[in-house]
């Protein structure tokens, strides 16, 4: 792992202590440039995001085709999984959407998708269930790559590109998020 994946993993170690309250905080906040006896999430959001910019900096993605697949038996979701998929940083990939329920409309959702170039939409019944759709959408591309969507989770733009960054100082086979993002937001 590079020095710059090392520091990033701290750093995100940290955060989960300073949000949490517990295990090393003192150790945290000290790198984050936390001051007091109140940490201050704001200072440690700038050294991360700073981390971040070193880490894309000194790694590139890995190459090869990559497919992004979802699975939704959500309409009211549709727009919101195009803007996801739409806002990565990553310039080449494919989609592949499997409808799950009788709602969509194949072409309103093949249009949906042109805005971010078009995706291979596969109709699937809605008895069908998530593990065929997901072989479904599996047998539909060759792609060395393949990033897994969820209709209602929220995508960071480089999402994808720092997967494949993951990916090729990892040589895993599989690649994955291990954070969570919580928006509280005022009624």
């Amino acid at each position: 792992m590079s020095s710059a994946s090392q520091r990033l993993w701290r750093a995100y170690a940290d955060g989960r202590r300073l949000i949490a309250g517990s295990g090393r905080t003192r150790a945290a906040r000290r790198r984050a440039g936390a001051d007091g006896d109140r940490t201050d999430l704001e200072k440690w959001n700038r050294s991360l995001a700073a981390q971040h910019v070193s880490y894309r900096a000194s790694l590139e993605p890995a190459v090869g085709s990559t497919t992004a697949v979802c699975v939704t038996s959500r309409p009211e979701q549709l727009a919101h999984l195009v803007a996801s998929i739409g806002r990565q940083d990553h310039d080449d990939f494919d989609v592949v959407v499997v409808t799950n329920a009788e709602s969509f409309s194949e072409v309103d959702v093949a249009g949906a998708f042109e805005t971010v170039g078009g995706a291979h939409v596969i109709d699937s019944p809605p008895e069908q269930s998530l593990g065929s759709c997901l072989n479904a959408a599996m047998a539909a591309t060759d792609a060395r790559f393949v990033a897994k969507f969820d209709d209602d989770d929220h995508y960071g733009a480089a999402y994808l590109s720092d997967a494949l960054r993951a990916h090729s100082y990892a040589a895993s086979g599989l690649v994955g998020k291990h954070s969570y993002y919580a928006h509280l937001a005022a009624d």
